[in-house]
């Protein structure tokens, strides 16, 4: 990619572009006589010959603090300042808009951190409520704790508490929830010297007094969890041991790259890099070799994938001389992109075998919002905006519209699914002052309403006329019990690892319980379910043993049940494992030991099974006689004790006790990717692209091939390669099928699908869920797959497919763990299994790996507003954090330390490479730009962690390579301090750059200045800090042997002294 700029006579960039197709595109800027950036116009809009002036206006007060931006549409959003320079109020842009006296304002400390923060929630009846978020902090500038309001507007004020302690290193040390004013839960962990985690301590009740190492002392809690963690001598990940005590292993090489794993299961990853730190060649094998995975990967000269191999499918990827991604093909199937100049994509095609599947075509707004969506050049969606980017319409071709309003935080109050004039469906939603949902009305006037509890987990839902559910949840974040109206119960158990081990159903005189158990990776490998209102298996044997002895009994005394029988042997085949009972005499049967199959041998040559079983309680167990001249000599009959397994394609409501006996057997590769499921004779089986992405199943014997769309399914193929559906998609699904058989989707406002509706509009089917997605109108016909969230629904299984896992509704729970750890300040992202945290009625988990809320999808495209973040100084995390702010639940402190959730992080160093090495000016890329790269990034770790990765072992390694690549990699270097200055351009008022490894080791250690003088070796840090840590390498410490530091590194490696500046960083609070 060729990048230039354009300075005018102060040294501004009045002008940067790239070369297209020898072409040159450009972005261009205009500033005051003070040098700020007063006007900006993208490369789309100068492409396109708009006749707008800008595409982005700023303005500054006296002071040169920006107080208000302006996009192309007029749309302002501004800002207010105290005499020391901080925003003390916002207007978002429908604020100043509509002229709503509505802003967020913002309350500082003595030491400039912001301690409140009144957020406009909504406008009842002319009465304003607002949020309140509330930071505490110690003298270290640490957050002490978080408090924000959760009661209902109007209500008494309740706040929704987390706490925050850290030791002398200022590293977290213990995350306290509450429930109200009362501590609910806490989760405590033990740093060693380097400030690495080695212990987590969960599930806990009460506080736990650690003073070392496995010192520690119980509170009133002895029943917690311990997962245990170490690091080689370069504090990278060597082990983790979870609570069972299971450990897996990693290995590094010289360059830091993850090497090895050997995880709990004994699956060994070997990972081979060329000579760029790339992965070139990825195996994952199986103890026993059977579920052993392979794949290769081969790079352009710019560094983008060109080919992947995996088991004996190759995907090639060609790309334009932007790096944008223009063809991607698979055996026949070939996948064509096109751009606009803002990276928008405005055409995708499919074609199979030569022929066209898919041909879709985008036009955006001038907000870069995608705007209308086109299938064969026919139009089939239009899309429209609120001031504030929310959407506000939707519409289709065949008459269906929906339109949305939002309250001032813009949570959708309002969504209503029209055909034509004639309202089909429609909701109304209310909301706590900590956004989660207080209740939902449909239009016929029906009334759901939510509960939680101090953490925000759903803790009970009651929808008008139908029963309400309860649920209540251990020390460990799992659900405990779930009450339907007050009488039908379900309770869970779990090991340590949140395993659930055992389902147990009680419903009138009813119950039924289900066990699971687990592979070591915790995988779930087996699901039995003991019948409702059978005999238990003690119950059988004494059945059993009864007849046998009547029979006996009657024989001996020569009268038989059964004339034509001889007499001979009657077995229990339990597993394998036959027990003979002699049937000849009386009293001579044997013990029967448990549940089986019985076996009546009447002669050497003929013999016959028979169920030994009874669906209801009132039903026993018996011997039937069959008659030997009904048998052929050569036949044997046999029929399984246990029940056909439950056809569990459709399963009713979470409060329905099953009446049937089965077994469910799961089974999965090396990538803990699941392969196979048995459920009495019914065999489902399952493939995966290299990406992660599922790519066929079969169900006996049918297959179906899937086709993709980055991570939306767009084909499927049957197993000859037919079509068999096709998804035509803008932000969401807007139809299946072609011609006459399309069926447009209709959903509300959690993403759900409500309504099918014909090519005129009208409605096929409707569809309700309870909170956790089970279906409540249950339809064996329906051939629909998209359902709940919008997401792939496996009849077969009653499973929603969620790419890097499988959500179970009945349970709400994924039916593996999480390959992504959880976020230390978040405790119910520690519990690797439950779905959304256990409040999937704000939050939606489409990856399989993260939770987020339904309502960003709703949001169009435009420039994010990194000026909102000016107080950040350094320019890519400021647009991190602009862009984050579309994604919920990650806050400016967390984006500041860079590492807001693994994807997050490896996003940040994306854009950290984009802008350092290829020198793109991240802050000018607009959100859909961002989005892409996002997903981009999404993809390629979901690709590596199935290639065996593991997601929080690389997010230590990956941070830990970008800022110690330092110590290596290929950063910008200078042969002067004023080059890379220029170069890097102002650190922001009140911050100087910093060398990490010293400016004074080019003579000291024979550094070269452009090791030292590198855009790797620098960070911005603000003044007294920076003298702070100068002071520190003046200083003589007890390990210097009477040198200062900075004598005592010298001539120590580049590598050392670079990871010792970046644990000073750390020591002074700089990073984390």
């Amino acid at each position: 990619m060729t990048y230039n700029t354009y300075t005018d006579r102060a040294g501004r960039i009045i002008r940067d572009s790239v070369l297209h197709n020898g072409r040159e595109l450009f972005n261009t800027y205009q500033y005051d006589y003070l040098g700020n950036k007063i006007q900006e116009k993208s490369v789309r809009a100068n492409e396109e010959n708009w006749t707008e002036p800008y595409t982005m206006k700023y303005a500054y007060d006296y002071a040169g603090r920006l107080i208000e931006t302006t996009d192309i549409l007029g749309q302002r959003s501004t800002a207010v300042y105290d005499a020391l320079g901080r925003v003390t109020a916002k207007k978002d842009n429908r604020a100043n808009a509509q002229s709503l006296p509505y802003a967020t304002e913002y309350t500082y400390d003595n030491n400039g951190r912001v301690i409140v923060e009144k957020i406009p929630f909504e406008n009842s009846e002319g009465t304003a409520y607002h949020t309140i978020k509330k930071h505490y902090y110690d003298s270290n500038g640490n957050v002490t704790s978080e408090r924000v309001t959760n009661n209902k507007p109007g209500q008494e004020t309740q706040y929704g508490r987390t706490d925050f302690a850290y030791d002398s290193k200022n590293q977290l040390v213990k995350t306290t929830t509450f429930e109200g004013d009362s501590p609910e839960n806490y989760t405590q962990y033990f740093n060693d010297a380097a400030g690495n985690k080695v212990r987590m301590y969960t599930g806990l009740s009460s506080p736990l007094t650690i003073v070392g190492l496995d010192a520690v002392t119980p509170g009133t809690d002895g029943e917690y969890s311990v997962t245990k963690y170490s690091y080689d001598r370069f504090n990278r990940l060597e082990a983790m041991t979870d609570p069972l005590g299971q450990s897996e292993t990693y290995s590094y090489d010289l360059n830091g790259n993850a090497v090895g794993k050997t995880d709990r299961n004994g699956n060994i990853t070997v990972t081979v890099y060329d000579g760029l730190n790339r992965p070139k060649n990825v195996t994952v094998t199986t103890p026993d070799h059977t579920g052993d995975v392979a794949t290769s990967y081969q790079y352009t000269l710019t560094g983008n994938k060109q080919a992947v191999t995996s088991g004996n499918v190759t995907t090639l990827y060609r790309y334009d001389d932007l790096g944008r991604l223009c063809t991607e093909t698979s055996a026949d199937v070939v996948k064509e992109y096109g751009y606009d100049a803002n990276n928008n994509r405005k055409t995708f095609t499919v074609t199979k075998n030569g022929a066209a599947n898919i041909n879709t075509s985008y036009i955006y707004d001038k907000m870069n919002r995608l705007e209308q969506v086109y299938e064969n050049s026919e139009l089939a969606a239009v899309y429209s905006y609120d001031e504030n980017g929310n959407r506000k319409t939707l519409t289709y071709t065949n008459g269906n519209a929906t339109a949305y309003d939002y309250n001032l935080s813009n949570k959708l109050t309002s969504l209503v699914n029209r055909d034509g004039m004639t309202e089909i469906s429609g909701y109304a939603y209310t909301y706590y002052l900590d956004g989660n949902q207080a209740s939902k009305t449909d239009n016929t006037g029906k009334i759901t309403e939510y509960q939680y509890d101090g953490l925000g987990r759903l803790t009970g839902e009651a929808p008008a006329g139908e029963p309400a559910i309860a649920y209540t949840y251990d020390d460990s974040n799992n659900r405990k019990t779930m009450t339907v109206d007050g009488v039908s119960v379900t309770a869970y158990a779990y090991d340590s690892n949140n395993r659930l081990t055992e389902e147990t159903k009680n419903a009138g005189q009813s119950s039924a319980t289900t066990h699971y158990s687990y592979d070591n990776n915790g995988n779930t490998i087996c699901k039995t379910v003991e019948a409702a209102g059978n005999m238990g298996a003690a119950e059988v044997k004494a059945e059993l043993k009864a007849e046998l002895k009547a029979e006996a009994k009657a024989r001996a005394e020569g009268e038989a049940s059964n004339s034509e029988y001889m007499p001979g042997t009657a077995s229990l085949a339990i597993q394998g494992q036959t027990t003979e009972v002699d049937i000849s005499a009386i009293g001579a049967a044997e013990e029967i030991t448990s549940v089986g199959t019985a076996s009546i041998e009447t002669d050497s040559t003929a013999s016959t099974e028979t169920a030994l079983s009874g669906t209801t309680s009132t039903e026993k167990a018996s011997l039937e006689i069959i008659p030997m001249t009904t048998l052929d000599t050569a036949t044997e009959q046999a029929l399984s004790l246990e029940a056909q397994t439950a056809d569990t394609s459709e399963s009713n409501s979470n409060n329905a006790v099953n009446t049937e006996n089965s077994i469910t057997i799961n089974e999965y590769n090396a990538l803990n990717q699941l392969i196979k499921v048995t459920e009495g004779n019914n065999t489902y089986s399952y493939t995966y692209n290299w990406d992660g992405l599922r790519a066929s199943k079969t169900v006996n014997d049918v297959t179906t091939n899937h086709i993709w769309d980055g991570d939306q399914m767009v084909l499927e193929t049957d197993g000859t390669g037919n079509v068999t559906n096709k998804y035509v998609r803008g932000i969401n699904l807007i139809y299946s099928g072609e011609g006459a058989n399309r069926r447009y989707f209709l959903y509300n406002g959690h993403g759900d699908t409500v309504q099918l509706t014909s090519t005129t509009g009208g409605s096929i089917k409707v569809y309700d869920y309870d909170a956790f997605g089970n279906e409540k109108n249950i339809d064996p016909g329906d051939t629909n797959l998209f359902r709940y969230c919008g997401e792939y629904f496996d009849k077969e299984t009653g499973t929603i497919y969620l790419r890097a896992r499988y959500y179970d509704p009945t349970i709400g729970r994924f039916i593996t763990e999480d390959s992504y750890w959880g976020k230390d300040s978040d405790p119910l992202s520690l519990n690797l299994y439950t779905y959304c945290g256990n409040n999937p009625i704000n939050y939606i988990d489409p990856s399989g790996h993260l939770s987020d809320e339904y309502l960003l999808r709703l949001a169009g495209d435009s420039p994010v507003n990194a000026s909102d973040y000016s107080q950040i100084k350094n320019p890519v995390a400021r647009v991190y954090c602009a862009w984050g702010n579309t994604i919920p639940n990650k806050r400016i402190s967390v984006l500041n330390s860079q590492s807001a959730t693994f994807f997050g992080t490896e996003f940040y160093l994306r854009l950290l490479y984009l802008y350092e090495y290829e020198g793109i000016d991240v802050t000018k890329l607009s959100r859909n730009k961002l989005d892409s790269i996002y997903e981009e990034v999404h993809m390629n770790k979901i690709g590596e962690i199935t290639a065996g990765l593991d997601a929080s072992a690389m997010i230590a390694g990956n941070i830990g390579k970008y800022f110690a690549k330092g110590a290596g990699s290929a950063g910008q270097g200078f042969n002067t301090f004023n080059a890379a200055k220029k170069a890097l351009g102002s650190p922001g008022q009140g911050n100087q750059w910093h060398h990490i490894v010293e400016q004074s080791q080019i003579s000291k250690s024979g550094f070269s200045p452009t090791q030292i003088q590198n855009t790797n070796n620098l960070i911005a840090v603000d003044k007294a800090t920076h003298a702070q840590i100068s002071g520190y390498y003046s200083s003589k410490q007890a390990f210097t042997g009477g040198k200062t530091v900075r004598d005592w590194l010298a001539g120590q490696s580049y590598e050392k002294q670079f990871e010792f500046g970046m644990q000073k960083l750390r020591d002074f609070g700089v990073i984390k």
